[in-house]
């Protein structure tokens, strides 16, 4: 890997944290895969929509967490919505997953 992105291996990295072993795992995961757990199953109940509106709402909350000064929390929110979009790209990846039409 080059150094010139080192920084985003550092993001990418601390977002699978988040997911691993953080928030994410803590709140979320009830020891199942990944792939199994509500940030998959809630978009196979109703559409990747859930997951679209995550990003875009977990990114807005940083904003405004960036605009009040606290820029800690803002990058741990962006982490967050970084993980909603790699959901997505398994989402679509993986069609069988069973993916509910938008309602």
């Amino acid at each position: 890997m080059t150094d010139r992105y080192t920084s985003l291996r550092n993001v990418l990295d601390a977002a699978f944290a988040q997911a691993a072993t953080g928030k994410g795992a803590e709140r979320h995961a009830n020891g199942e895969d990944w792939t199994k757990q509500p940030i998959f199953t809630i978009a196979q109940q109703v559409g990747d929509g859930f997951n679209a509106g995550q990003v875009i709402k977990k990114v807005q909350e940083a904003q405004q967490m960036a605009v009040r000064g606290e820029f800690q929390r803002a990058q741990h929110e962006v982490l967050g919505a970084i993980v909603y979009a790699a959901s997505l790209h398994v989402l679509w990846k993986q069609p069988a997953v069973g993916l509910a039409p938008p309602v």
